[in-house]
C-alpha cells in the first residue's frame, strides 16, 4: 500500500471512507467464488424429488388447513421445524451432495508478510481489550 487518506464527503453517516493506493506486481485476479450450495440441481431427481416431498408433508400433517389452523408461536415453531426437516431429507435422497471445496480461501495476493502483521495487529487487539476491561485500583 503506498498512499492513504480519509474522504470524509463520501459517506453522510459518522463513518469515513479509507482511500488507498495499492502497489501489485501483477494485475490483479478476481477471487474464486465460494460457494455455500450443498446440492448439484442440475442432477437432482425432480421426479422423485416431488413424490418423496408431497409423501413426506402429508405423513406430518403439513398441509395448507393444518398451516391455517396454527393458533400459537410454539405451534408455528414446529410446523416450520417440521417443513424444514422434510425438505433437508428430500434433498438427501434426491439431490447429489457437491463435493467440498479445497481451495485457499486467501487471495493470490496474500502474502507471510501480511499474515504476520494480521496476528500482531490480533494480539494488539486482545491486549486493549483486555486491559480496557480489567479493573481500575488508583488507591
Amino acid at each position: 500500500m503506498d498512499t492513504w487518506r480519509v474522504e470524509r464527503n463520501l459517506i453522510t453517516s459518522d463513518h469515513n471512507a479509507i482511500m488507498f493506493s495499492l502497489r501489485t506486481e501483477g494485475p490483479l485476479k478476481p477471487l474464486d467464488p465460494i460457494s455455500t450450495r450443498r446440492y448439484k440441481t442440475k442432477k437432482a431427481r425432480w421426479t422423485d424429488f416431488t413424490a418423496i416431498l408431497r409423501s413426506g408433508l402429508a405423513e406430518e400433517s403439513v398441509t395448507p388447513v393444518a398451516v391455517s389452523n396454527v393458533s400459537s408461536m410454539g405451534e408455528l415453531e414446529e410446523m416450520i421445524t417440521k417443513y424444514v426437516t422434510i425438505i433437508h431429507d428430500t434433498c438427501e435422497r434426491t439431490i447429489p451432495r457437491i463435493k467440498p471445496w479445497k481451495g485457499d480461501p486467501r487471495p493470490h495476493w496474500w502474502s507471510a508478510e501480511l499474515d504476520s502483521l494480521k496476528k500482531e495487529q490480533l494480539r494488539a487487539k486482545r491486549r486493549i481489550l483486555l486491559f480496557s476491561s480489567a479493573p481500575k485500583n488508583f488507591a
